[in-house]
């Protein structure tokens, strides 16, 4: 429950800072390609929602060799994707923030998105994908591997000139804690049946 709250006490307070704009387009400015090849950094990009859907395969393929909760673990990765796409969406659309190559004409994109800007669904995604993995792996090098692909993604996203850093902030924190609170609800559930399946038995 602790975590609930701080994640969205979090998200909230990432909203109340996009009116600090003079800050955030700074911020942007001096990662923002420019006139550098934005080729690189596009591709990397749009690597970010073919390995998010590859995760639950994943998952469930290395999970079932080795663990009898693989279904269990594939089905939370999924749930934590759902939880983490409604709040992205859902809050683009509430909020409606312009991106800024719509207000700064300096800032040209490499493409130009059709949704609004805050929060970044490529940086919700790429984090909820790699909190998926810390929290499933056992090995530090996974769990590096996977943040930092998500923090390149998050990078790309200002270098591509398609975001606000609190766009990516924001983001981060509803993808990082979409996978944290499904993991935590489905603990919380499979104690409470275990629980009930003991009441039962006497």
């Amino acid at each position: 429950m602790k975590g609930f709250f701080l994640t969205f006490y979090c998200l909230f307070f990432c909203c109340s800072i996009i009116h600090a704009q003079q800050e955030d387009i700074k911020l942007l400015r001096a990662v923002y390609a420019g006139n550098r090849s934005m080729d690189a950094m596009h591709a990397l990009s749009q690597s970010t929602y073919p390995i998010s859907i590859l995760c639950p395969v994943a998952v469930y393929a290395f999970s079932s060799k080795q663990d009898s909760n693989a279904l269990l673990h594939t089905k939370q990765v999924l749930y934590s994707m759902a939880t983490a796409a409604i709040f992205t969406y859902g809050t683009k659309w509430l909020i409606n923030r312009a991106r800024p190559y719509e207000t700064y004409a300096d800032i040209i994109p490499y493409n130009k998105e059709i949704d609004p800007s805050f929060p970044s669904g490529h940086t919700s995604m790429a984090f909820n994908t790699a909190m998926n993995i810390s929290m499933l792996s056992h090995q530090p090098w996974v769990k590096i591997t996977a943040f930092t692909w998500a923090s390149a993604i998050a990078y790309s996203r200002l270098y591509l000139g398609e975001h606000y850093p609190s766009d990516i902030i924001a983001g981060a924190l509803i993808g990082a804690g979409s996978a944290y609170l499904s993991s935590k609800a489905q603990a919380w559930l499979l104690y409470q049946n275990r629980k009930k399946k003991r009441s039962h038995d006497f």
